[in-house]
């Protein structure tokens, strides 16, 4: 084998190698993402790239998502990072969806979990 053929051949090599360690992956990455935007509908629990946890009212380029009660936002569609829960997985789109913080908000109260010392100081007097 001649040195012209051994680089060719090497060449070739490390193109099918990065093929299949970067490309690939990344392309199946961006073909979950496509597949699971597309399937997004009003009721579904999603999570924002920027952490936001909310629930769809619709979709388009432009989704509206409730963030709270009356409280609703409009996000990119780039920027909904997964999707928590599905609408059609509870089967009922218009039911009430309790979360740790309603729970935990009711059992904290008036127990003392989360005292606030206000002295202002570091406790060292």
């Amino acid at each position: 084998m001649s040195t012209q053929s051994t680089n060719l051949l090497f060449i070739l090599a490390m193109m099918a190698i990065f093929y299949f360690l970067i490309l690939r992956p990344q392309q199946k990455r961006a073909r979950a993402q496509r597949e699971m935007l597309a399937a997004l509908t009003p009721g579904d629990e999603i999570v924002t790239v920027g952490g936001i946890y909310a629930t769809v009212v619709s979709t388009g380029d432009r989704v509206r998502v409730r963030v709270a009660d009356g409280s609703e936002l409009e996000v990119a569609l780039q920027a909904i990072g997964r999707i928590v829960s599905s609408a059609s997985d509870t089967g009922d789109e218009d039911a009430e969806v309790i979360t740790e913080a309603d729970v935990a908000g009711d059992s904290a109260v008036g127990e003392g979990a989360g005292a606030v010392d206000d002295s202002g100081g570091s406790g060292n007097r």
